[in-house]
């Protein structure tokens, strides 16, 4: 899908370079973070313009409020905003560090870049080098794969160092998880998603 899109601007997409899963930050306590039909009394940032992470917050107990990010830091700070999502652990100990007290390893969605090429300048190669371009990027994004997942150990840690609660999640809790997101999130955000999108990524995970 990706490749189609960017397609369309005379890009070609050679891998993908991850940065790491999301999570949740709050500058205060969350109670019962292994329930998920806990009711927490925090308002949460999500951003303007879109409604995948406003559903999910608002099943797991949540409530929502749409924060630009550069305003993001004075919201939390001043309590306009009890948490913010949709960045990782390692972005979150760049910006929010002072101001994190509980960090939720939800791995709600992959940060994630892609590493690209002009198209016109990728279909005048030879089918050799288009291949070894190919398969130097495909190096880079499965070691970055394995790199990102350490970075992320790595930030999870040094926030349990700095005093913060860091709440993971083990295998089975990640997919009762995301089995409660696909059956109940996933519908309410469909429309966002556009009835194609949404039924090719439930048969990509085998859900149809």
């Amino acid at each position: 899908m990706v490749k189609e899109v960017i397609g369309e601007q005379g890009l070609t997409p050679l891998a993908v370079y991850g940065s790491g899963m999301g999570g949740a930050g709050f500058p205060t306590e969350v109670n019962d973070p292994y329930d998920l039909d806990a009711k927490h009394d925090l308002k949460v940032r999500v951003w303007p313009g879109g409604t995948t992470h406003k559903v999910l917050l608002e099943n797991l107990g949540y409530h929502t409020a749409a924060v630009p990010f550069s305003e993001l830091y004075t919201a939390m700070q001043t309590g306009v905003v009890d948490g913010q999502i949709g960045v990782t652990a390692t972005i979150t100990l760049e910006n929010f560090a002072d101001i994190t007290k509980t960090w939720i390893q939800y791995n709600d969605h992959f940060e994630s870049d892609f590493i690209f090429m002009n198209s016109d300048s990728f279909n005048n190669l030879s089918p050799e080098f288009q291949d070894a371009i190919r398969e130097a990027a495909e190096q880079v994004s499965n070691e970055q794969f394995i790199a990102v997942e350490a970075a992320d150990e790595a930030s999870l840690q040094k926030m349990r160092d700095m005093g913060v609660t860091v709440v993971t999640y083990d295998k089975e809790q990640l997919e009762a998880i995301a089995d409660r997101v696909r059956s109940q999130v996933w519908p309410e955000i469909k429309d966002e998603l556009g009835d194609e999108t949404y039924e090719a990524l439930r048969s990509a995970l085998n859900l149809n």
